[in-house]
């Protein structure tokens, strides 16, 4: 097994998936640690977020210095969306 600590980079609670562990749940833009086997992957039935939608991962690079940063691909998206209505309701 191989501990993890990991930065939820989304604008939501995830709840994190891999097998032989409990689900770990991270709140928006918080940490959180797992441990997964070795030979996991995230994005495989072995390691995933469980919430709907496209997720994607960074190892390497990660601002957060956290050894995994999860993403969901719309994310940028969500985030434009809600500074305009920030915008509009002002």
């Amino acid at each position: 097994m191989y501990k993890l600590r990991i930065f939820n980079g989304t604008c939501s609670a995830i709840t994190l998936v891999a097998d032989g562990v409990e689900d770990v749940v991270i709140g928006a833009k918080e940490y959180g640690n797992m441990e997964v086997d070795a030979n996991a992957r995230f994005g495989t039935d072995a390691f995933y977020v469980q919430e709907e939608g496209a997720w994607y991962c960074k190892t390497e690079q990660c601002g957060s210095l956290a050894d995994l940063e999860v993403y969901r691909e719309d994310n940028d998206l969500q985030q434009e969306g809600l500074e305009v209505q920030e915008e509009y309701n002002s």
